[in-house]
């Protein structure tokens, strides 16, 4: 994971030369990987943390993962950058992600089910 102009995360070859670059990647940032983003039946399949170059490796335990082509979406998240995240068919071993990300700062969207947020705010109003 490295800072850069734009957030994008991308598939490249093992010997794409972001993956070696002399300054230091992003270490603590947060990576989930999500299996069918598109679907209602979608669920998180893995997530890590980037060690202190800024690499990580999350072991996904899907039926057929790296022979059968699976759509994944990979977000990636850390204090003061911009989050990052793309949608693609789970790379294979030969293959790496690189997840790219701008300094910024942005508004975090609540992720707790839609229920469990509507009832906290009504509290107020219902009776006992």
């Amino acid at each position: 994971m490295i800072e850069g102009p734009r957030a994008t995360v991308e598939v490249v070859s093992p010997d794409d030369p972001r993956l070696t670059l002399q300054e230091p990647g992003l270490a603590d940032a947060e990576v989930f990987v999500t299996l069918d983003p598109d679907q209602l039946n979608r669920r998180p399949i893995g997530s890590g943390v980037t060690n202190a170059t800024g690499n990580f490796a999350i072991e996904v335990d899907v039926t057929g993962a790296g022979v059968l082509l699976h759509d994944v979406e990979v977000a990636a998240q850390r204090p003061d950058f911009l989050d990052a995240s793309g949608r693609f068919v789970l790379p294979g071993r030969d293959r790496r992600v690189l997840v790219t990300m701008p300094a910024g700062t942005q508004k975090r969207v609540d992720e707790r089910p839609l229920l469990e947020r509507t009832l906290e705010e009504a509290q107020p109003y219902l009776r006992e």
